[in-house]
């Protein structure tokens, strides 16, 4: 209490926030009834409990923790539930700090860690209050399950949620996707993104940037979309998915135009029947996407098999299946983008790898079997 005297009630300094306010309480308390050389022992200690406890270093190295709560916790949970987690190198000082300084309001949901964290910095993390941005890059035609395993590893958000997230249909026509997944639409490239942040916002960063690319594209090449339209009912989904093909079979850049003309090729030429892209990396996506449901998938090692490209039960292998997959099967980058909407004006019907990353291109079956001849073994 605020002591009296015949000038009248003195006035109470502004507060400062809860830690401040409950040291001088404490303070107070400790000053009048152990006297002057108590307090000092008290204020030395106070000292060490805000100013050291909430801003060591956590008992790990800086590996990936994935933390589920289901429900806000006060201090001592909260501070029981991150030893449990090896989080904390002082449980006990770490409880009395959330004691004074209030450890309940974190959020519910997934969050990702690190074991090195300061208790400041996780209590704010699992608050999502503004957290230090982490930088992440992802390659041209990287899926959504190798940048979810990214994003876990440098613990921007968990894997498994960032996938749920991503293969949610109703998720993706949230942020003006018209497709089944956003598979596609998470445009590689490097950002700053928030530690521990949802994967909803991750998403919309990704999908964003896509759209940036995709509006500049579209303007330089502005006849394309309606031409793509016009001859082979091209929608955006189907530029994308064909341009996800491109950036997964072109090493080189300046092959993408000619790797695109082939496919377009293949689907324009009346004379080309059936309308097969023949593409092992739409085969080997079905694999990775939903192993379970595909039969030749028990095999799978990383690689297309002859088993798992003629397997009908994949919805996504172009060696059975005519015409586009059902999605993208990547993400793919501005160039291979472009190599869709301004492919190269070359009769070539196909391609075989030559070696050096690059493809032998051939405009007849009887060419193209001569190129496989010279393939390097």
């Amino acid at each position: 209490m605020a002591s009296t005297s015949g000038r009248g009630r003195r006035s109470t300094p502004p507060r400062r926030g809860r830690d401040d306010s409950s040291l001088r309480k404490r303070l107070r308390t400790f000053f009048s009834a152990s006297g002057f050389a108590t307090g000092l022992v008290v204020a030395a200690g106070a000292g060490w409990l805000f100013g050291v406890v909430p801003t060591e270093k956590g008992a790990g190295s800086g590996h990936t923790i994935v933390l589920r709560l289901d429900a806000p916790m006060d201090g001592d949970a909260l501070a029981a539930r991150l030893e449990r987690e090896g989080l904390l190198r002082h449980p006990e000082a770490v409880k009395l700090w959330l004691e004074v300084a209030g450890g309940g309001a974190v959020q519910p949901g997934v969050h990702v860690l690190r074991d090195d964290l300061t208790p400041r910095e996780l209590v704010r993390r699992l608050r999502r209050e503004k957290a230090a941005k982490v930088r992440v890059t992802f390659p041209e035609g990287f899926g959504v399950s190798e940048m979810a395993e990214r994003l876990e590893n440098v613990g921007i958000c968990e894997a498994a949620a960032f996938k749920a997230f991503a293969f949610n249909d109703a998720n993706a026509k949230g942020l003006g996707i018209a497709s089944s997944t956003l598979e596609g639409y998470l445009y590689p490239a490097t950002y700053d993104l928030p530690g521990n942040s949802t994967p909803a916002e991750v998403a919309k960063a990704l999908v964003q940037m896509f759209e940036k690319h995709w509006t500049a594209l579209v303007a330089k090449h502005s006849e394309a979309p309606s031409r793509l339209s016009r001859e082979l009912g091209f929608d955006r989904l189907a530029i994308v998915t064909l341009a996800s093909i491109v950036e997964k079979e072109a090493a080189v850049d300046d092959e993408r135009p000619l790797v695109a003309s082939v496919f377009l090729n293949r689907l324009r030429d009346p004379a080309f029947k059936p309308k097969l892209l023949q593409s092992d990396p739409t085969a080997v996506y079905g694999c990775k996407r939903i192993p379970e449901r595909i039969p030749s998938c028990t095999a799978f090692a990383g690689k297309a098999t002859h088993a798992i490209v003629v397997d009908e039960a994949n919805p996504w292998t172009t060696y059975k299946h005519e015409g586009l997959p059902p999605t993208p099967i990547a993400n793919p980058g501005e160039k291979a983008i472009e190599a869709v909407l301004a492919p190269a004006a070359a009769p070539y019907l196909y391609f075989v790898a030559s070696g050096n990353r690059r493809h032998a291109f051939s405009a007849t079956y009887a060419e193209h079997l001569e190129n496989i001849k010279k393939m390097p073994r």
